[in-house]
């Protein structure tokens, strides 16, 4: 199994847009067990198309290719396809019917677009103006595929997919699985994985890191290793395991807290906000989150939290007291069965040598219980550390919901201080 994504296009060499349409297909391939063995990008140029296309089909057994086939001038992908399969072109009359019903007798390109490649299966376009080709040839296969993701998406799906699964029916398929975990960094899990593929070499597993998460995918093509390495894992990291198939923690956490039947309220400072959008992206998040009350400046703590001016004046707006604080007004002045509140120096500027831009106080309490507050101090700009606070407090909420358990333990204390 050899199969390789070809992405055509100077806006994705330049860097003006990502290359989702290779993501989105490696994706969907792994579903079915299919493995991509190579991303490759060309610029719209003839001569850099023909040689990357005639390397991609010696190495590969199906190439996929997006981009090019539009009307414009920097789209040459026809005109190299046809040198490359010794095609010529005929013009379809049923597909200028077709664009015509679609488009209207104004669309200046149906000239263009109605022209085929004769050796090629035309995959039909039934979104944009474009249609996709199909060649097959030595047991080979090249699909080419509009650039627009919405095009491509509907077009890959309905016909080429399906046509790669039937290929490949009787080969045995790579399994996959995925973890997402919360309040843990690489090492943490790293020598454990080790552990695993030194005992179960057919299983590969790969750690990705994202800003306060991680996602662990194993894969292999032996099933019943798999399941053994995924056992051993949830045995190890069950607390902190949120999600086998969503990144979104603030989507576990809608999940308990709906199951658990209880409410929600935030005090932001540092954060700004952030909080209180990532839960209410989800709909029907009002079923559990009653609000946020941004606190950034010292006398909003005050007036709205009844944080004292004598702890501000002494400890400081970040601080273990300040939090603590804020925590007890969220409680008065609200009916929330759980609050959190978080303050911080997301930087660049306000560091100071005792507290450094990264620091962050994390609160969470339970009401009747006793407030739990942790230091972290994390690394990166101020993006990467809202982030990070933002998950590390969703994470040690969804823990101590779902388990009962306490949000921050010692396997986070690498990151505290």
């Amino acid at each position: 199994m050899n199969i390789e994504i070809i992405a055509i296009g100077n806006e994705l060499l330049l860097g003006n847009i990502a290359n989702t349409n290779a993501a989105y297909m490696s994706k969907e391939l792994a579903k079915k067990g299919l493995q991509i063995k190579r991303h490759t990008v060309l610029p719209d140029d003839e001569h850099e198309m023909e040689e990357g296309l005639k390397q991609a089909w010696q190495r590969s057994e199906v190439v996929l290719l997006t981009g090019g086939l539009g009307p414009t001038c920097d789209d040459v992908t026809r005109k190299v396809l046809a040198k490359f399969f010794h095609s010529g072109f005929v013009y379809s009359e049923e597909i200028a019917k077709e664009l015509q019903k679609r488009f209207g007798d104004k669309l200046g390109s149906i000239q263009d677009q109605a022209t085929i490649l004769d050796k090629a299966k035309v995959l039909p376009n039934q979104i944009g103006t474009a249609p996709g080709f199909l060649f097959t040839e030595d047991n080979k296969i090249l699909a080419s595929m509009p650039g627009v993701p919405l095009e491509m998406k509907k077009m890959f799906i309905d016909f080429v997919l399906p046509l790669l699964v039937k290929k490949y029916e009787k080969e045995e398929k790579q399994v996959e699985s995925h973890f997402h975990v919360c309040l843990l960094i690489e090492n943490t899990v790293d020598p454990f994985l080790r552990e695993l593929q030194a005992k179960y070499s057919d299983v590969s597993a790969g750690i990705y890191p994202s800003t306060g998460t991680l996602s662990i995918h194993f894969s292999s093509k032996n099933k019943q290793s798999l399941e053994e390495c995924k056992k051993l894992f949830l045995q190890m990291f069950e607390k902190y395991v949120f999600s086998t198939t969503s990144e979104r923690i603030e989507e576990a956490l809608y999940i308990e807290m709906k199951k658990k039947g209880k409410t929600l309220a935030i005090a932001e400072s540092c954060t700004g906000g952030a909080i209180g959008a990532r839960i209410t992206s989800l709909s029907g998040a009002s079923d559990y989150f009653l609000g946020s009350l941004v606190t950034y400046a010292n006398d909003w703590k005050e007036k709205f939290l009844h944080v004292n001016k004598q702890t501000l004046d002494t400890k400081g707006a970040v601080s273990k007291e300040t939090v603590f604080e804020m925590i007890q007004g969220l409680l008065q002045e609200t009916s929330a069965d759980y609050v959190i509140a978080v303050s911080g120096t997301a930087g660049p500027l306000g560091g100071t040598p005792e507290k450094p831009v990264g620091g962050v106080w994390l609160g969470i309490c339970k009401r009747g219980e006793t407030p739990e507050i942790a230091h972290f101090r994390f690394p990166g700009n101020r993006e990467v550390i809202t982030a990070c606070s933002v998950n590390y407090l969703l994470g040690g909420l969804w823990r101590k919901v779902a388990f009962s358990t306490n949000s921050f333990d010692k396997e986070t204390l690498c990151l505290m201080s």
